[in-house]
């Protein structure tokens, strides 16, 4: 959920994509500073763009995997199926990248027995988040940044989505995301991806895994 607030580092992580479109816009935004953050990818979207999951590893970002198909209803699932399911996303990003993620985010954050069961069997670490930015509801940047920077610090992982959950709306995100930095920065804070915060081996196959 959090890292250590001795880490004098926060973690910006981007759920829903890879979009073509905004998940460029983005990467657009963190590349002007350097900027690091993970990216929790939908399998079926990167069959769609795997040109685009490319671009995020290019430019030194890490993956996790928030599922195959962003069902609503993932957390009711059998163990068995979440399992599978995660496997299934991984083998999106590896056919993409070469790559194959080891942490997995559920689908609308939720964890259920059920959820926390078919994760340890994938021996995928789930990773949630400390700080929501709200920016897959509201539709004002403004209001974004309010959440997000009225309430950071050291060790946070923040939500923020690259990409809407289904249609072509533009998260607010994107433009909150240079205002997010600032205060970052005012903070005297760097961005991480998610595996350095927790202290997580990123892109770790799954026979690498401790249980």
């Amino acid at each position: 959920v959090r890292g250590s607030p001795d880490s004098r580092s926060v973690a910006l992580t981007f759920d829903d994509g890879p979009h073509p479109e905004t998940t460029r816009a983005i990467l657009d935004v963190l590349a002007r500073d350097g900027d690091r953050a993970t990216f929790f990818v939908v399998g079926e979207r990167v069959d769609r763009h795997p040109d685009v999951v490319r671009e995020i590893v290019a430019a030194g970002h890490s993956l996790g995997v928030h599922g195959y198909r962003h069902a609503p209803l993932h957390s009711w699932w059998s163990p068995r199926a979440i399992a599978r399911d995660i496997e299934q996303a991984r083998d999106a990003v590896e056919r993409a990248v070469g790559v194959r993620p080891r942490c997995f985010r559920p689908p609308i954050g939720i964890v259920s027995p059920r959820t926390a069961a078919g994760a340890k069997r994938a021996g995928a670490p789930i990773v949630l988040f400390s700080l929501r930015s709200g920016d897959g509801i509201v539709t004002r940047a403004d209001a974004v940044v309010r959440r997000v920077t009225g309430r950071l610090g050291a060790g946070d992982i923040v939500l923020l989505h690259d990409a809407p959950r289904r249609g072509d709306r533009r998260p607010a995100s994107i433009d909150a995301l240079p205002r997010i930095l600032d205060r970052i920065r005012a903070l005297g804070l760097a961005t991480v991806g998610v595996e350095a915060l927790v202290g997580e081996e990123p892109d770790a196959a799954p026979g690498r895994l401790s249980s």
